[in-house]
């Protein structure tokens, strides 16, 4: 299923009020999903960059309202990410991208085969910046690198990943604080790897709490 199907099908499901899924609970209290009463749809517009063209696919939102606590909250798709509308899939690439290949510039990876991406209107280049922020906020993830580091050591003690060591190259930086979110954000993407051998799983599933 392509991204742009599981936007639809996300939409679909929502209007359905199909969500959120049973495995969830309230952010708030606790209780289980049985707990919850739909309350509202938010309309949210998401950016999908395939070949060369941005692609703007409008979709929706649940908004969920725990009867235990009174709490409400949206419950998120494993393809969006909080407060940003480009999708999860393209942001990670990208990212990952420019913090494994020593060559390459955040122009570089913001182009496809050396060609601009630009807005389907026409009217806006996809900007460069847009992936420094990127690569900026996966370097912020500090709780999430510790949680998955923790989680391998408890299940394989003895990984390799203990022990690899991944400098980002020094052109990519001019600030002892960008260095570290940069290395960061190269560790998170190393051990991915490792952590969907060991859990068959991605430590990306959830980028960021569910429900906000």
């Amino acid at each position: 299923m392509s991204i742009i199907e599981k936007i639809k099908a996300h939409e679909q499901e929502v209007r359905a009020t199909k969500y959120p899924p049973d495995s969830h609970i309230c952010p708030n209290c606790k209780e289980a999903h049985k707990s919850f009463k739909p309350h509202q749809k938010r309309n949210r517009l998401f950016l999908v960059i395939i070949g060369n063209i941005v692609n703007k696919i409008r979709s929706l939102l649940g908004r969920w309202r725990c009867l235990i606590c009174g709490a409400t909250f949206t419950y998120y798709p494993d393809f969006a990410i909080p407060c940003k509308r480009y999708v999860k899939e393209k942001v990670l690439e990208l990212s990952r991208k420019y913090v494994e290949d020593d060559d390459t510039s955040y122009r570089k990876v913001a182009s496809n085969n050396r060609f601009p991406i630009v807005h389907e209107t026409g009217e806006h280049y996809f900007d460069h910046t847009t992936v420094w922020r990127w690569v900026g906020y996966i370097g912020s993830l500090e709780q999430r690198l510790s949680r998955a580091l923790k989680l391998i050591r408890e299940k394989e003690p003895s990984s390799k990943i203990f022990r690899q060591i991944h400098p980002v190259n020094p052109r990519k930086y001019r600030s002892k604080g960008r260095r570290k979110l940069l290395d960061r954000c190269m560790r998170l993407f190393i051990l991915e790897r490792e952590f969907k051998k060991v859990f068959n799983a991605s430590n990306f599933t959830e980028f960021a709490p569910p429900f906000l």
